[in-house]
C-alpha cells in the first residue's frame, strides 16, 4: 500500500531507543504512525525542493543492542546499510516528505 507523508524519529517512554518512522497524511495518532520495516520501500525528498529524491530505495535495517548506537544525541535501534547515520538521521529528525510503499 503506498501512503505519502513525511518521516519521523519516534519514541517514548520505554523504548529505550528510537525508531525510524512514517508519518501518514490525513490519519491522526498512532493510526498515522508506520515503524519502517525490512523491505519497505521508500522515497524522500528534499524539504526545500519536494520535486527532488534525496533517496529512494529498500529498507534494510541494520540492528544494534540497545544504548549502543548514537544518532543525534538519541539512541537508536537500526541504521540503513548504505547510508551514514548523520544523513539517514537528518532526513527523519527534519522531518523530510516521504512515500512508503510497505510489504
Amino acid at each position: 500500500m503506498k501512503k505519502k507523508g513525511r518521516l519521523h524519529f519516534y519514541f517514548e517512554t520505554g523504548t529505550e531507543g528510537g525508531f525510524w518512522a512514517f508519518e501518514e497524511d490525513g490519519e491522526k495518532g498512532y493510526d498515522a504512525l508506520h515503524i519502517l520495516n525490512d523491505g519497505d520501500s521508500l522515497v524522500i525528498y528534499d524539504r526545500l525542493n519536494p520535486k527532488e529524491i534525496m533517496w529512494q530505495g529498500v529498507i534494510e535495517l541494520e540492528h544494534y543492542p540497545s544504548f549502543e548506537i548514537p544518532v543525534g544525541g538519541f539512541w537508536v535501534h537500526d541504521l540503513q546499510v548504505g547510508v551514514t547515520r548523520e544523513l539517514w538521521g537528518s532526513w527523519f529528525f527534519n522531518e523530510h516528505l516521504a512515500i512508503l510503499v510497505t510489504n
